[in-house]
Parts: C-alpha cells; structure tokens; sequence
C-alpha cells in the first residue's frame, strides 16, 4: 500500500508540474512534506543538496531518494515510474497537438501565459528555502539569521552566475567550508 501511494504522490506532482523542475520543486514540498508528513522541511532542503550533487534530472533523482528513504528500492522505483510515466505519456500528446496547432497565435499565448506562472512557482520555491535555510532557529529576525549560510549561498550564487567555477566545486566547497566552521569555531 505505501508503495502505491508514493506512486500516485509523485503521480499527482508531476502531472500539476509545468515550467520544468525547478518550478516544480515546491509541489514536491507541499506533497512530500505537508500532505503526506514523509519528510521535514530541513530534510527535504538536504535531499535537494544531495539532488544537486547526483547528475541527471532532478525530478526523478528527488523521487527516487525520496522513494529509498521511504521503503528503499521498491519505493524508488514506485517514485520514479510515478515521476516518468504520466509527463511522458503528456509530452507526446502535447508534442502531437504543438506539430499540428503551433501555427496558430493564442498557442504563442498561452505558452507566455505558462512561463510566466514557472517563474511564480521557481520564486515561491527561492523564498521558501531561503527562510528554512537562513533562518533556522525560526521567525525571520536579525537574531536568527545564519550569517555564515547566506554568505555562502551569496559567494556560491556570484561563482556559479559568472560561471567562474563548476556548479559541483561550489557545494562540495561549500560543505567544506561549512565543516571547517563548525570545527574549528563549534558554528
């Protein structure tokens, strides 16, 4: 029975999913960790580090460390069909009927139309992390902003935006340097 419900949880996020990962990232959070209590909000921002360091998509890597953590290698696998299965059979009508109507204007509009609402999901998802991961200790005051956790995730945005290091360099520094803090200062 658990396997059927992670395969219909990840079911029902990918088939509400538009704009791609990111914009669906927050699904994931709300169905992972508010409706189905699988997960906390700071395991789930750690599954998304792990997610980041493991190549291929990140909808189906996040599906399948969330099925492993649930009821290993057949809760993988139950996430992964449920996360491939329906955007796969979705893609192919949808590419059908884009070969036959992409000539027409309101075709132009609703795809405008469905970038925009990506971008909303992508920034609710940004805001939503930066609270859970700059301010740990709860309420967003002075107080409990984790100081050296933006400046990491300012230098690692600067690196990675001006493309002066690999994407990969820039966690594993970062969880270099977030050792060595809490090493050598107990931070």
């Amino acid at each position: 029975m658990m396997l059927l419900r992670i395969m219909f949880s990840f079911m029902k996020v990918c088939l509400l999913a538009f704009g791609g990962a990111y914009s669906a990232v927050p699904l994931v959070a709300r169905e992972i960790v508010d409706v189905q209590g699988w997960m906390t909000y700071p395991e789930f921002a750690d599954l998304l580090a792990l997610d980041e360091l493991t190549p291929g998509p990140i909808m189906i890597n996040c599906a399948t460390f969330v099925g492993m953590k649930l009821a290993g290698i057949p809760g993988a696998i139950a996430a992964s069909l449920g996360c491939c299965v329906p955007p796969a059979i979705i893609c192919f009508i949808l590419d059908m009927l884009y070969r036959k109507y992409r000539q027409i204007p309101m075709v132009a509009v609703v795809l405008q139309a469905m970038r925009c609402m990506s971008l909303a999901l992508i920034v609710s998802t940004l805001i939503g992390l930066s609270v859970n991961i700059l301010f740990p200790g709860g309420g967003l005051m002075l107080q409990n902003l984790d100081f050296i956790s933006l400046v990491l995730a300012v230098t690692a945005f600067i690196l990675i935006r001006k493309d002066v290091v690999n994407p990969i360099l820039v966690l594993i520094g970062c969880g270099a340097v977030r050792i060595l803090m809490s090493v050598i200062v107990g931070l």
